[in-house]
């Protein structure tokens, strides 16, 4: 905001003092506009904190970590959404630039019309062009603060100073308390499953107005998405292999702006008793507190167990094992003695959407980078005793992951289904289904969540979808890894 215009405001503030003392009975009891630090913070208007960074840009490096810091971090971005919503208004119509110098009442009718003729094409019109340029240009600078004369040399009483200082530390506990965050979750997930799972945990929480909703959802029907991808395409995917020196394997995955590791450590175990000729893998995923901050304590807990579930479901074949999509028998050793087990872990390092598609292409590539230790196995060993084995520091063998699939998530919006879905996205799901599919196009795992049911018969139309696009992933995969592998050599 100028300066001009914020001397301007401020001399509107002066003179409308007796109407805020009135508490503003236009704006609504307990309601309050936004402002920045030049304004007094008290009834009616909620400031921010001040000394504390502000603007968007500001957190592009470093996330918000104080109270303070999430407080004025959310109060910028809901100013930049509101900021960006009269750009359009003006944009779109010039009066309410300079009105005319009609009577009163006239020009009252005339802003109306324009918010009404605004919110109407806002609902229908998905790609009109201003609108698809306000998304493309957020203002991520630092604006210039006015001077705020007259302002704050304006005295509404200790009293409301003191109410709106307590509303604003109120705000921002609620920020710095992920029990509270917890807590909204469960009840927004109360009031709505009787359509979806609510607050599922696999996306994150985005807060969409209506506009923005029908914006997304109106996209998608037409095959054209907020960000100009088409339902079925991904976003970009860049793979980094041997990232943790110490581990077997290891892989950072990058889907768009959704991040995740895994790692491969492989340990000599015996087998189990039902299973004598295979190895055994076991899967844990860890969710960063930094990855969001509702899955901050025991948010992230019930995060890592849900997704550790799914990524045995898929890879595994759940308890099962039926067509699991890694070899076990490749694991073993000795039959009924010797074996290897393989812990992969995951670490959830930022969330935007997709994050279980991004696990299995992490883990994917964690396997193609792990060296299995050659093993010899003492001959001479009766057979009632375990075997003396020696592994060799030098030889490796290379894990097959011929047969290890790929997760295609196919996450249903409205009448149609999409992949590689946003958090904001996520939102607006009624249901997904993730497929794992290998090379042979064979299914391997299949799991479900959302609350809302599914027919039979669009199921399979998902799972038909998700083996033709998985063969474009598993492609692109197959070509990121090698090019991650190639450029890990020259480095040694």
């Amino acid at each position: 905001m100028s300066k001009s215009k914020e001397t301007s405001n401020s001399r509107l503030l002066e003179i409308g003092e007796d109407i805020s003392k009135a508490r503003y009975r236009g704006r609504g009891k307990d309601k309050y506009y936004l402002c920045d630090a030049a304004y007094t913070n008290t009834r009616g208007f909620m400031a921010p904190y001040r000394n504390t960074r502000y603007w968007l840009a500001d957190y592009h490096r470093r996330r918000a970590t104080t109270k303070e810091e999430k407080f004025n971090h959310a109060h910028a971005q809901l100013r930049n959404v509101i900021e960006r919503s009269y750009g359009v208004l003006k944009q779109r119509f010039p009066i309410l630039k300079q009105m005319a110098p009609f009577p009163f009442l006239v020009q009252r009718d005339i802003v109306i019309a324009c918010f009404a003729v605004h919110n109407f094409i806002r609902k229908y019109d998905a790609h009109d062009e201003l609108f698809m340029a306000s998304g493309e240009n957020i203002d991520q600078g630092q604006g210039e603060e006015g001077d705020g004369q007259h302002v704050h040399d304006m005295e509404w009483g200790s009293q409301a100073n003191e109410y709106m200082s307590n509303l604003r530390d109120q705000i921002a506990n609620q920020f710095a308390s992920p029990s509270l965050l917890r807590s909204d979750c469960r009840r927004r997930r109360t009031t709505s499953n009787r359509h979806t799972q609510g607050c599922n945990r696999f996306p994150g929480m985005v807060g969409l107005s209506i506009g923005e909703k029908h914006f997304i959802q109106g996209g998608i029907s037409q095959d054209l998405r907020t960000d100009g991808r088409k339902r079925l395409t991904y976003r970009p995917i860049s793979v980094e292999t041997g990232v943790i020196a110490q581990a077997n394997g290891s892989a950072r995955v990058k889907m768009g702006k959704t991040e995740v590791i895994a790692s491969v450590k492989a340990e000599l175990g015996r087998p189990s008793s039902s299973a004598p000729d295979k190895g055994k893998v076991s899967i844990y995923i860890d969710c960063s507190p930094t990855a969001a901050p509702q899955y901050e304590g025991r948010g992230g807990e019930e995060l890592s167990m849900e997704l550790s579930s799914a990524l045995r479901q898929c890879l595994l074949g759940g308890k099962s094992g039926a067509g699991a999509g890694i070899n076990l028998s490749s694991l073993a050793i000795v039959d009924g003695k010797v074996c290897w087990d393989l812990y992969i872990d995951g670490l959830v390092i930022n969330i935007d959407g997709n994050i279980l598609d991004a696990l299995g292409a992490a883990i994917k590539a964690a396997l193609s980078n792990t060296g299995i230790p050659k093993v010899n196995v003492a001959s001479t060993a009766p057979s009632d005793e375990q075997p003396e084995v020696d592994v060799s520091d030098e030889e490796f063998l290379q894990f097959d992951t011929t047969a290890v699939p790929v997760i295609v998530t196919l996450t249903k919006v409205g009448r149609h289904y999409i992949v590689d879905a946003t958090s904001e996205e996520e939102s607006q799901m009624s249901s997904a289904v993730s497929v794992s599919v290998n090379r042979e196009g064979l299914i391997c795992g299949l799991t479900k969540r959302g609350g809302a049911g599914l027919d039979p018969s669009v199921v399979l139309d998902m799972i038909s979808v998700g083996k033709h696009v998985s063969e474009e992933l598993m492609n692109k995969l197959d070509s990121e890894i090698a090019a991650a592998e190639a450029a890990m050599e020259e480095e040694s």
